[in-house]
């Protein structure tokens, strides 16, 4: 069922991107490819621009072939994208949890996905990232219960949205026996450009052993 509402609700989010971007996706279908080839060379000078403007920002402006159609916005829309990420940063909002996993006897098992919302700091809707995990726990007499001991087999992509998410590492850390934090770090795409970003994901454990 949690599977099913988060496809509603992401078709529906993905059908106001899709209406929000319309007019560009329109103009884009119009380009040709020597215009999409001088929109981009107009990209690069304001990446560049922006690089002086912002020295220890870190991003990168995709490659030609790496565009999607919604992409190419006139270049005021494109440099104000980038600008709004620079200035106010990626927001990763994990949902609530509504699906659980009971390791009651302890060992390895899949826990339930984690879905992460990403939004620009003026509030735009940017995507999900969907993250697949093994969590390990035994039994603990300190605790009497299960307590976490490892998370391992992490993955992570993104589900729906104009943006794509690239994971590069994924390192979980104990902050009590019974709650660890996985940090994702990777490369998160939209607009035409690449951002490093990083966040946390928490998990939790009952003595009972579900995963949460």
């Amino acid at each position: 069922m949690k599977r099913i509402l988060n496809f509603l609700l992401g078709f529906g989010m993905l059908f106001v991107l899709t209406s929000a971007f319309s007019s560009n996706a329109s103009a884009a279908e119009l380009l040709t490819l020597d215009e999409k080839t001088q929109y981009y060379q107009e990209y690069q000078k304001i990446v560049d621009e922006l690089r002086e403007e912002y020295p220890d920002a870190d991003f990168t402006l995709l490659e030609f072939k790496d565009f999607g159609e919604q992409d190419w916005v006139e270049q005021a829309k494109f440099r104000e994208n980038i600008v709004t990420i620079l200035e106010g940063g990626i927001n990763f909002v994990v949902q609530e949890q509504q699906e659980f996993t009971t390791l009651s006897s302890g060992g390895a098992g899949p826990t339930p996905t984690k879905y992460v919302d990403a939004y620009s700091s003026n509030g735009t809707y940017l995507g999900q990232v969907v993250v697949n995990a093994t969590v390990t726990t035994k039994y603990d007499s300190s605790v009497k219960g299960q307590v976490i001991t490892g998370i391992t087999n992490v993955s992570s992509y993104t589900m729906h949205g104009l943006s794509h998410w690239s994971q590069s590492s994924a390192r979980g850390s104990k902050e009590t026996n019974q709650k660890w934090n996985l940090k994702l770090t990777g490369n998160f795409h939209t607009g035409g450009v690449s951002y490093p970003q990083a966040f946390d994901i928490p998990y939790r454990c009952t003595n009972s052993g579900t995963i949460y």
